[in-house]
């Protein structure tokens, strides 16, 4: 429905028959106009596919994954709608920009130069001035704003090829993050007592609910357990956090095993 809306409203779809124009008032499609909408909202979702296996290869980061991850974030739509500081298929904020130039070198590395100056750069993010790192997030998200009024569709669909890098950059930041969590707890190295499916289970957490859920759910886990398990983990987020859970299952197709009596 709310593809289907972001499709109507910009002429991408002709609901003009339906009574309502295909619209609700909160700028969702209404059933007539996810109808009218169907075919273009089924190829849509599709349209990135390519440029995410070629990231995915690229990266390391599981192509199925980033895509469950945007259909999730912004349902493939990657112009601003629902939250105004959110941009691209994966709704990057300010706190994921800080993540992504705090944790991936590489990227920080490469993005920097292309917004300050080497000497700036040269002292790493944590080294720069608060008013150089406000300038080099905001940089970062104008990377994947999408909204491009004068554009065929209202969106700029090349800044959108481009932000499933940058989303795979992220991701890699938040893993990074994680793998210290990891050792903070545990001391020993993630993947020693991790799975790789559940370490992206919490990588997929920490990027939604940020470190200080992931942390502590981590740390209380270890304490009971000689292994972290994504089971044994998310029944330790705080009720302030336990937002996350539903959201990394449903990405991550995650299913809990069923309960004994």
């Amino acid at each position: 429905f709310y593809l289907a809306g972001r499709l109507i409203a910009q002429g991408v779809v002709d609901a003009s028959t339906c009574p309502t124009g295909g619209l609700q008032p909160n700028g969702y499609a209404d059933a007539c106009g996810l109808e009218k909408a169907r075919p273009v909202v089924d190829e849509w979702q599709d349209r990135f596919d390519s440029r995410i296996i070629e990231v995915s290869k690229e990266s390391g980061v599981p192509g199925q994954l980033m895509k469950n991850l945007f259909a999730q974030e912004s349902q493939f739509w990657p112009g601003v709608f629902r939250a105004p500081y959110e941009f691209g298929l994966g709704q990057i904020t300010d706190k994921g920009a800080d993540t992504v130039l705090l944790w991936n070198e590489t990227f920080f590395d490469q993005f920097c130069p292309l917004v300050l100056d080497e000497k700036s750069c040269s002292k790493g993010y944590l080294g720069l001035k608060a008013d150089e790192k406000a300038l080099l997030r905001g940089a970062l998200a104008v990377t994947a704003k999408a909204d491009c009024p004068e554009c065929q569709e209202g969106i700029d669909l090349s800044n959108t090829e481009f932000s499933v890098s940058l989303f795979a950059n992220t991701l890699k930041a938040n893993c990074a993050q994680v793998a210290q969590i990891v050792y903070n707890a545990s001391t020993r190295v993630a993947g020693s007592v991790s799975s790789y499916e559940d370490l992206w289970r919490f990588t997929v957490a920490n990027y939604h609910a940020g470190p200080g859920c992931v942390s502590y759910a981590v740390h209380m886990a270890w304490q009971s357990e000689a292994f972290l398990s994504w089971e044994g983990v998310r029944r330790n987020f705080t009720e302030p956090c336990q937002g996350v859970v539903p959201y990394v299952e449903k990405i991550t197709n995650y299913t809990p095993p069923e309960q004994g009596p």
